[in-house]
């Protein structure tokens, strides 16, 4: 038997608290990033027959925790309209917004007329979205080249870093992997703008530090994420952010001042910068206004929940 601990914290797997709960006097918290049971695939009979006692006993070990706690409160409204019985007891986890260190960021030291995107490679990041947009705005005619250099734009698509669960952005051996990132060339192709997108499977976190340093804005393409530590990196980094209003970064990004929230409408996804760069310098100023805000807004934000 393990020494006692006054609390245990226990994060994304519930089955681990019967075991942890077996000295009473210890504490369980436990850290839901999103229901497994809604990540999981109920396509076939066989797979929902499978699936049945395990999300039955993720339900059952989940509310034994004496404390829950989620990443959001859409993570939150989520939870109460899964484990219905946990809810009908009375069961509410409590929101604690995961948060980065904002000093592993390098100083913006580039202001390149360059959008990034940050996911790992599979279509529910909506990653096309990005590609359409981008050339949406190449297609643009008229004085919005010549007063914003829009004709040098690049987009570039990088795979989200390694983490400590060692997922990558893009892994050879997942088919949707590989079938997506040919699937997003094939359309930048067809969009006539794959000379301007790059991609980058899978980037070191030096890598990913780099990219943020030298990107004009942040693009975040997911629908309904259950938070989005994408956009908290991008404001650390002192970059804004342009997101779908929907899921966690709703409660992280301030729409209409630094950052900008948009529907998925292709051509409003980059209209808010268009009207950003005819009426300021675009190289420069950005950063300068987000230099003195927005880590000081990322700090004071988060650091009185952790």
């Amino acid at each position: 038997m393990w020494p006692s601990f006054d609390v245990i914290l226990a994060d994304q797997v519930s089955v681990v608290s019967p075991l942890l709960k077996l000295k009473r006097s210890t504490k369980v918290v436990f850290y839901c990033h999103f229901p497994d049971l809604l990540l999981a695939q109920h396509t076939t009979f066989l797979r929902r027959i499978y699936r049945k006692p395990i999300d039955f006993l993720e339900e059952l070990t989940t509310g034994m925790a004496d404390m829950i706690l989620v990443n959001s409160r859409f993570t939150a409204s989520t939870f109460s309209k899964t484990f219905k019985h946990l809810h009908a007891r009375g069961i509410r986890p409590a929101v604690l917004h995961p948060a980065v260190n904002v000093d592993q960021f390098d100083e913006p030291h580039s202001y390149k007329l360059n959008f990034l995107s940050i996911n790992r490679f599979e279509r529910k990041k909506n990653i096309e979205l990005a590609v359409s947009a981008f050339a949406t705005l190449h297609a643009l005619e008229g004085n919005v080249h010549q007063t914003s250099q829009l004709a040098d734009a690049e987009l570039t698509i990088a795979g989200k870093f390694p983490s400590h669960f060692n997922m990558s952005g893009y892994d050879r051996r997942l088919r949707e992997n590989v079938e997506y990132l040919e699937e997003l060339k094939s359309l930048a192709e067809s969009k006539g703008v794959s000379g301007r997108v790059n991609f980058v499977t899978s980037c070191s976190t030096a890598e990913r530090n780099s990219l943020l340093s030298q990107c004009l804005c942040v693009l975040y393409t997911p629908t309904d994420e259950h938070f989005g530590i994408v956009p908290l990196e991008a404001m650390a980094a002192k970059k804004p952010v342009i997101a779908c209003n929907s899921g966690g970064p709703v409660e992280t990004i301030k729409a209409g001042k630094r950052d900008f929230f948009v529907v998925q409408v292709q051509r409003t996804l980059l209209w808010p910068w268009l009207n950003s760069f005819k009426t300021r310098r675009w190289q420069g100023e950005w950063g300068n206004r987000l230099d003195s805000t927005s880590t000081n807004r990322f700090r004071q934000r988060y650091s009185d929940s952790v």
